[in-house]
This record gives structure tokens, sequence and C-alpha cells, in this order.
């Protein structure tokens, strides 16, 4: 699985955002490309979710960098795990899944 390319959290850190700019980018980043930033699902206008890649819960803040799309589903699963931790849970899951498949069906599973 080939991970996103997540932004440079190295970069100075903005003022946090406010309620209305965060609504704003959440618009925007949807317009710009309404994929989940973790599935790649196709984003409904009203259900999707900003994720922290970096969580609170582990000191990220409310910044745009550190802000992306994605589907309820992925938000909730990744609850207040490291955006590396919870995609390679995710990788794992799926290799389950695959075998799982080819194991019911005979033949290997196509990616």
């Amino acid at each position: 699985m080939e991970l996103p390319i997540l932004h440079d959290l190295s970069t100075p850190i903005p003022e946090e955002l406010n309620r209305v700019q965060r609504r704003q980018l959440r618009l925007l980043l949807w317009r710009e490309d309404p994929r989940c930033r973790y599935c790649n699902r196709k984003l409904g206008y009203k259900h999707y979710t900003l994720d922290h890649l970096k969580p609170i819960s582990l000191g990220g803040r409310h910044v745009e960098s550190n802000l992306v799309l994605c589907c309820e589903l992925c938000n909730r699963a990744k609850a207040g795990q490291s955006t590396e931790t919870f995609l390679k849970r995710l990788e794992m899951a799926l290799s389950t899944v695959r075998r799982l498949i080819e194991a019911d069906a005979g033949f290997p599973a196509t990616n």
C-alpha cells in the first residue's frame, strides 16, 4: 500500500485556526480533492471530516498543515493514534482480508 504524502510538520507553526476557518478549510479541501486521505474513498458533500495528522492528544494543533479530509469511518478508526500507526494497522488489516479472500477463492486476490 502506498502511503499518502503527508504535510511537512517541521514548518513554522501558524496560529491555530478558529471554528470558522476550519469550516472554510474543510470546504476548500473537499473542493480540491473529495477523497479520504486514508482509504481514498470518494467523499459525499456532507459526509466527511477533518482529521489531525498528529492528534491533539499527542501534541497536534488545529493548524492547516495538520488537518486533512477523511471519511467518518477512518476518522473514528484512527481515533487518537498517530497517522503512521493507523496506516500500518490499516495495511495489516487489508493484508489479512486479502489472505482470507485468496484462501476462500483458491486464487490470489487483485490489489
